[in-house]
């Protein structure tokens, strides 16, 4: 008699399409779990919302991510100094 596969193996016997969570998924981009989140947001990962706040990555996807290569000093963000020069605070009356 075959007995029937329960979720648990199904998951288990494709080791390609296993998914990570955001932890999991940091240690081997070496970075942060919320730098795993942002890279979802930019494009360079693909969430697989699972439910209301359960999100996993393919391991398949964090490894092409590894073997491409990491995008280095977050290019997204403005490499130009801020326009104050006080050190954001506000400037105050020397009289």
């Amino acid at each position: 008699m075959i007995r029937p596969m329960n979720t648990n193996e199904q998951y288990q016997t494709a080791p390609a399409q296993a998914l990570l969570t955001a932890a999991e998924a940091s240690v081997t981009l070496r970075v942060s779990a919320q730098t795993v989140h942002r890279y979802a947001k930019d494009g360079l990962l693909t969430p697989i919302r699972l439910g209301y706040r359960t999100v996993r990555y393919r391991r398949a996807d964090v490894e092409r991510l590894v073997a491409e290569g990491i995008p280095v000093n977050n290019e997204r963000r403005a490499t130009t100094p801020c326009a104050r020069t006080n050190g954001g605070h506000a400037p105050h009356d020397a009289s």
